[in-house]
């Protein structure tokens, strides 16, 4: 948004559009999973318990944990939006990850990455 040099400003962005915010802040967003034996992968954002969206294209920025699920696939293979969010993320019908109630049960493969550690080089300036 803004950087400062020697206490000076040297760059700020300006106002933000209002299109561009977004009220959406999901507690948990699965990127690039494939459901069932479709062949293009989608992002599912999970709010709360129930699945808030269900489309490609979901913002990571916009969550407090992101599991990078490429190459994964989501059981059960009928999904949509807000329906509980009780799921099973499967690699060659191995277990990855169990979802219950919007939460991160197991998580054999490190798939979730906490919203802190995307911060970039400078994670504690988050």
């Amino acid at each position: 948004m803004l950087t400062i040099r020697d206490g000076k400003l040297a760059y700020e962005r300006g106002p933000v559009a209002a299109s561009e915010v977004s009220a959406v802040i999901y507690d948990l967003l699965l990127k690039r999973v494939r459901i069932g034996n479709a062949r293009e992968a989608l992002d599912i954002g999970i709010i709360g318990n129930r699945i808030a969206h269900l489309r490609p294209g979901l913002k990571a920025a916009e969550s407090r944990v992101v599991a990078e699920a490429e190459g994964y696939e989501v059981a059960p293979a009928k999904l949509s939006e807000g329906i509980a969010a009780d799921l099973t993320l499967l690699k060659a019908g191995r277990v990855a990850m169990t979802i219950r109630n919007g939460k991160v049960i197991t998580d054999d493969e490190g798939l979730t990455i906490p919203d802190v550690s995307r911060a970039g080089p400078y994670s504690n300036f988050k």
